[in-house]
């Protein structure tokens, strides 16, 4: 399944590094909150709000 983080990354054209370093986190984050591992809500919102996206859908 690709969840809707890594999906929506994919349609804005960033890689894991580029978002990461828009967000203050690192690639392995991304990566993480990508594959469904939990990571906190501090940086599921700031991931959302680059993306442009509600932070409930990627914190789930």
């Amino acid at each position: 399944m690709m969840g809707v983080l890594k999906e929506e990354r994919i349609k804005q054209g960033l890689r894991q590094k580029n978002l990461a370093k828009m967000v203050g986190c690192s690639q392995q984050l991304i990566s993480k909150a990508e594959q469904g591992i939990p990571i906190s809500v501090i940086y599921a919102k700031k991931i959302a709000e680059v993306l442009g996206m509600d932070w409930k859908d990627i914190y789930e």
